[in-house]
């Protein structure tokens, strides 16, 4: 349930979901607050993808995912979803759809 603090309403993980999947827009969720995502800029997705392809070059062999800013990670230490310009995951991945606490 969402509980409204000094006028803003906080939301649980499984709320941000549900209005999540609805949205036409990215957003990230950290500690109950979300926050919409603001467009990208050229250099910024330069360096995004440069770091990308350093990264998959360094991985190559191992059983490593190099990934994008189109998944979605749940970070549980500090209760938040980010979209992070790049993530690299070895081993096997671990989907939730609601996190686990």
């Amino acid at each position: 349930m969402s509980v409204a603090v000094q006028g803003r309403k906080y939301l649980s993980p499984e709320e941000y979901l549900e209005m999540e999947r609805a949205a036409e827009f990215k957003s990230e969720y950290a500690d109950g607050e979300v926050f919409a995502m603001s467009g990208g800029t050229l250099p910024h997705s330069v360096i995004a993808g440069n770091l990308l392809s350093n990264v998959h070059q360094r991985l190559v062999g191992r059983p490593c995912l190099v990934l994008n800013s189109g998944m979605k990670v749940w970070i549980a230490e500090a209760d938040k979803f980010a979209y992070p310009d790049m993530s690299a995951l070895c081993g096997e991945p671990e989907f939730t759809m609601i996190p686990v606490r």
